[in-house]
Parts: structure tokens; sequence; C-alpha cells
């Protein structure tokens, strides 16, 4: 599970540089569309912690 939490970490700092990287509307779209799914990947992370 440890590697999952280091993977989530990498993912958001990807997002970030996306984010930064392109300031156009398409970067805009794609780093929104990121966030959505490591919102949606981190809550099944958080529940699949206390599911154990």
């Amino acid at each position: 599970m440890k590697l999952f939490y280091w993977l989530l970490s990498l993912f958001w700092v990807i997002t970030l540089v996306v984010f930064v990287m392109m300031p156009n509307e398409m970067g805009m779209m794609i780093s929104m569309y990121m966030m959505i799914f490591g919102m949606l990947a981190h809550s099944i992370a958080c529940a699949l912690e206390h599911h154990k």
C-alpha cells in the first residue's frame, strides 16, 4: 500500500506540472480531469485502508 501512496503523490506532482506548463484551456481541462481522477483514486485508497 506504501507504493500506492507514493504513486499518488507522483500523480499530484505531474498534475501540477501539467497545470503550470500548459496555461491554455487544454492544460486546464487535462489537469481538471486528472484532479478528479486523483480525488477518486484517493477516496478509493482511503476506503480500502479503512476496510482492512
